[in-house]
């Protein structure tokens, strides 16, 4: 059961970055890399209270070309159907992770990084996931906050507070998000048709899509630029964000002009494809 529970967790990312951007602390390397490891076990919970609460998390998943295993099989349909792991398992696997990793941070580091990554559990299980995911194109929008929270989780864990940076790391998460999955549900519109999932192709049409991938790639560039100016860090962030945010505001314009529909799919597989890099 433990190697099956074991694949259902995701990589684990956000609080080690965040750490390498705040000057000293060296003593606390060890605490911020552990709880690295902790700040995204919440995954496997999302998809289990999803399952609990009647979200049809298999159905969904089912019709998902994206979640299938390489033998054509569903991922998660896999797990329930054999038997490797059944529901219940996943969610007390979900909800014991969850406690845990809270209660490390409580313990280990400090009450507010603990409430930090307590409120992103939260808010992406039961505001983006049971709530947001079916009723609005804004699910990405909306949602997104609970994965740009890692970064400042990292740094709570290493200062002990909250500044101007680590909220300027949150924004950056924040605003490349839309982009990132609307770029996805462009050429994958009729999976998330067929699972009733309103990403923003599905509610609102291409053009309108197009648009608003456009209109965030520019809110993003002076947000993604800013850690620069704000002098928190220095000229070698520059030379990489700036050429790095100018090439995602033109592939992102570049989708927005063309009206040929195997090249609105080509360049919207590479803007989110790039967006992964940047």
């Amino acid at each position: 059961m433990l190697k099956h529970v074991g694949r259902m967790v995701k990589n684990q990312r956000g609080v080690v970055v965040a750490y390498k951007v705040v000057p000293g602390e060296p003593d606390q390397s060890i605490i911020v890399d552990t709880s690295s490891l902790m700040a995204e076990e919440h995954d496997s919970l999302i998809k289990a209270v999803e399952d609990a609460a009647g979200q049809e998390a298999e159905e969904f998943a089912t019709v998902m070309a994206r979640t299938r295993l390489p033998d054509g099989s569903n991922m998660l349909a896999n797990f329930h159907s054999t038997g490797k792991l059944t529901k219940n398992e996943a969610l007390i696997f979900g909800i014991v992770s969850s406690f845990v990793s809270v209660g490390a941070l409580y313990f280990f580091s400090n009450v507010m990084a603990a409430a930090l990554l307590a409120l992103t559990i939260l808010f992406y299980v039961f505001v983006y996931t049971i709530w947001l995911k079916r009723k609005t194109p804004q699910n990405i929008v909306i949602g997104g906050a609970a994965g740009a929270l890692p970064p400042v989780i990292g740094w709570a864990i290493a200062t002990g507070g909250i500044s101007i940076e680590p909220i300027i790391l949150f924004l950056i998460i924040f605003v490349w998000t839309p982009s990132h999955f609307w770029a996805l549900s462009l050429f994958k519109s009729e999976d998330y048709k067929k699972a009733n999932i309103p990403m923003l192709p599905v509610t609102s049409g291409v053009e309108t899509t197009k648009k608003n991938i456009f209109a965030y790639s520019i809110l993003l560039f002076p947000v993604a630029v800013a850690p620069y100016y704000l002098e928190f860090l220095g000229i070698i962030y520059l030379l990489f964000s700036f050429p790095l945010s100018a090439y995602y505001v033109f592939i992102c314009y570049k989708l927005l002009k063309t009206k040929d529909k195997k090249s609105e799919k080509s360049i919207s597989k590479q803007i989110f494809a790039f967006s992964i890099l940047y």
